[in-house]
Formats: structure tokens, C-alpha cells, sequence
């Protein structure tokens, strides 16, 4: 991030690590995380987010706010933050596209979901 904040997962599920100026700190569910396990996204400024399988929780003003989502197959390795905070979540079927609390499901053209 641009303060310099360095964000992983942990492979155990023990949560979401942020590592800034030698110190780090560990987010949980008891936090406001949906899940222990996900993939964490960052992007401009000081943007972060962790994609789970049943939704995301994004990091805003110091607090985890987090949204159950419909995410079919997700592959939250692959998702990112657009430069107006826009969230892109890659599934098999399309793309979730999450603004706020606002998503969308943009369906690829050759997928068979309705």
C-alpha cells in the first residue's frame, strides 16, 4: 500500500497479516472478517481487501467492513482494486464487480449460467 503496509494471508487460516515498519498485525473473524481464510487484494493509496469463498471484507477508515456474496468458484487470487476503489472478483462463470456495497454480476458471454 502506499504507506508502505505489506498485507498476506496466512496458509493456516490463523487470518490476515499486515506487516508496516517492522510490526505486524493480525486480523481475525473476532476483527470482522467473514473468514480467517482468503486471498488479500491491495491497491491505490491504502486500499485492501480480502476475498473469501462466501464474500469479501475490505478494510475502511481502520475498521473491517465485510458482505456475504454469491461468488461462484472464486478466484480471489486474481482479483484487484481499480483506481476508484472499484472491486474485481474473477469466478468461473464472470466477473463480480463490487462498489461500496453494490455488486454486480457481469456473466461471460459463453457461460451457461442465466
Amino acid at each position: 500500500t502506499d504507506s508502505g503496509a505489506v498485507w498476506m494471508a496466512t496458509q493456516d487460516g490463523t487470518g490476515i497479516i499486515s506487516l508496516n515498519q517492522g510490526a505486524y498485525l493480525l486480523f481475525t473473524t473476532a476483527d470482522g472478517l467473514l473468514s480467517n481464510w482468503g486471498s488479500v487484494v491491495t491497491g491505490p493509496g491504502d486500499a485492501v481487501a480480502v476475498v473469501h469463498a462466501d464474500g469479501v471484507s475490505r478494510l475502511v477508515d481502520g475498521a473491517w467492513e465485510s458482505a456475504v456474496l454469491d461468488l461462484p468458484d472464486v478466484k480471489g487470487a486474481q482479483a484487484v482494486i481499480d483506481s476508484n476503489g472499484v472491486l474485481w472478483i474473477p469466478t468461473v462463470s464472470g466477473v463480480v464487480r463490487l462498489e461500496g456495497t453494490e455488486a454486480t454480476t457481469l456473466i461471460a458471454p459463453d457461460s451457461d449460467q442465466p
